[in-house]
């Protein structure tokens, strides 16, 4: 009689095989370095300060200017470009 090799009578894998996989695969995981220890070892990042400012005093002030009901619908920055020319 031939052996079993995990499978059922329909030709998936059994439960058991399954939760086997998934256990082997989540232990290699941890075998590529400190990664996950010096990230929650890392120092958070302060948000940018305009950005602070545009939420603190130009959404408010836009909001009564122009009369928006909802903060949501005041227009977002989504992208902030410094140009900087360097003198030769």
């Amino acid at each position: 009689m031939a052996k079993e090799t995990g499978k059922s009578k329909t030709g998936k894998p059994t439960d058991d095989e399954i939760a086997a996989r998934k256990a082997a695969k989540s232990a290699g995981k941890g075998d590529k370095g400190d990664k996950g220890e010096a990230l929650a070892t890392a120092k958070e990042v302060p948000p940018a300060r305009l950005r602070v400012a545009y939420g603190t005093k130009v959404v408010p002030a836009m909001t009564e200017k122009f009369g928006y009901k909802n903060k949501l619908a005041v227009p977002r920055l989504s992208k902030i470009v410094i140009s900087m020319g360097v003198g030769t």
